[in-house]
């Protein structure tokens, strides 16, 4: 049994998928996304304004594809490998994305700042109260940047008990988890349930080594991290754990 801890219009895509491998799975509902409808016609109708267009979230490619597949002039970038494959397969063009690291930090140092956008129109497709980093790199140097919002993320709470109830279940395996924020929220809720060490003793799988190194910093001691930022390595990893490969050799 495991514990998905993932933006709710990813968790029953990812529970399905663990059953497809008879691995059982039941969703920890910490966080919910609220598309922002009436920004898309703003997308769609300037779009092919921009010179670049910036994707920081998978989010955004699942719910803007088919606006992002009608554009011709734009430059795509993504932070990542994984979202850039993927996007490069959506559009059937290249996509910019660093290839040494994640992040918009990673794709700034590696590829935008050896490009020469002086006079090039920028456009973050973000969501609400996103990361401002790259957004803040790209400014401080001299780049006209402009940001359209299309989601929010909305920050659930869960009955303590409920909490308590389900790091206690029988045959729990391991808690997937795919964001900094939801493990910064996930242990917050924990402190307020009274099971904090509980929580931290449990193992965790995740997407990311930002996201291990957060939740090292909560004390967690037994984390796994998938090799590249796709969910379909999720299923590969929980396949080892399974009884594939014998899970001391995987820490």
């Amino acid at each position: 049994m495991y514990l998905i801890c993932c933006p709710n219009v990813y968790a029953q895509s990812m529970i399905d998928n663990l059953a497809s491998i008879h691995a059982a799975a039941i969703e920890l509902p910490l966080m919910k996304i609220e598309y922002m409808h009436n920004n898309l016609p703003d997308l769609k109708n300037t779009i092919e304004n921009f010179d670049y267009v910036i994707i920081p979230s998978n989010i955004i490619l699942d719910y803007a594809h088919n606006i992002l597949a009608a554009a011709f002039h734009p430059q795509f970038a993504t932070v990542g490998k994984a979202s850039g494959s993927k996007l490069s397969g959506q559009i059937g063009r290249t996509v910019i994305y660093p290839e040494n690291g994640s992040g918009g930090l990673a794709l700034f140092d590696e590829k935008l700042s050896k490009l020469d956008l002086s006079n090039k129109s920028v456009l973050i497709i973000k969501g609400e109260d996103g990361n401002k980093e790259l957004y803040t790199k790209l400014t401080n140097s001299g780049i006209q940047v402009t940001t359209i919002d299309l989601y929010r993320r909305v920050l659930l709470n869960m009955k303590p008990d409920y909490l308590k109830k389900m790091l206690l279940i029988q045959g729990l395996q391991g808690i997937i988890i795919t964001s900094t924020d939801l493990v910064k929220w996930l242990f917050m809720q924990a402190i307020e349930a009274g099971c904090f060490d509980l929580l931290k003793s449990r193992l965790f799988i995740t997407i990311h080594p930002n996201i291990k190194r957060q939740l090292v910093g909560f004390g967690a001691s037994r984390v796994l991290v998938t090799p590249n930022s796709k969910r379909g390595d999720i299923l590969e990893l929980i396949k080892k754990i399974n009884g594939y490969k014998k899970i001391n050799s995987l820490f």
